[in-house]
């Protein structure tokens, strides 16, 4: 009944199966994954958004997934994918890089001209002091090139690029603000 209802096309029912299943029944679980995995930083309604969204794609086949079998509740079953949905974006966004204080969902910026972030880069990038990080930035993120081509081209080894990269990178925001 409550998955038939996130996936009516009824505005009215499936808001009310989204505020049972997401801020009644779940909201523990995801006090806890907000506490736990974000400390706090992320909000609680981005966090059901964001799972939402997920059990949502390709036409709900993430929820479609709950069989119910054997008794299974689709509690249970949603502390299983929340967790382990949660994870891997906490795992991709430290991946990524990013800072501690940004928000792992949502970054907001500032419009600015193609020109004018160009020679934003460009002044940054002459102001670094290690050249070499510089190389990286520009081989790496500029020009997109892959990290075991840049790993040949300095004769180094593709994790010593990862670790450039981080460097350069901190070093670029540290200029940079």
């Amino acid at each position: 009944m409550v998955i038939r209802g996130l996936r009516s096309s009824d505005p009215e029912v499936q808001s009310r199966c989204v505020r049972r299943v997401f801020y009644e029944d779940a909201e523990p679980l995801l006090r806890s994954i907000q506490n736990s995995l974000f400390k706090g930083t992320v909000d609680y309604d981005e966090l059901v958004s964001e799972l939402y969204l997920y059990l949502s794609r390709n036409n709900w086949k993430i929820l479609d997934s709950f069989q119910g079998r054997n008794g299974a509740r689709l509690s249970t079953w949603l502390s299983h994918v929340a967790w382990r949905f949660f994870m891997n974006v906490r795992n991709r966004a430290s991946r990524m890089e990013y800072r501690d204080d940004l928000n792992p969902f949502t970054h907001h910026l500032t419009v600015v001209s193609t020109d004018e972030m160009r020679l934003d880069i460009e002044r940054t990038l002459s102001l670094m002091s290690n050249k070499r990080y510089v190389t990286v930035i520009r081989l790496l993120i500029i020009e997109g090139r892959k990290p075991e081509d840049v790993a040949r081209l300095l004769g180094t080894s593709v994790q010593n690029v990862y670790n450039l990269k981080h460097r350069a990178i901190a070093q670029f925001l540290e200029i940079y603000q």
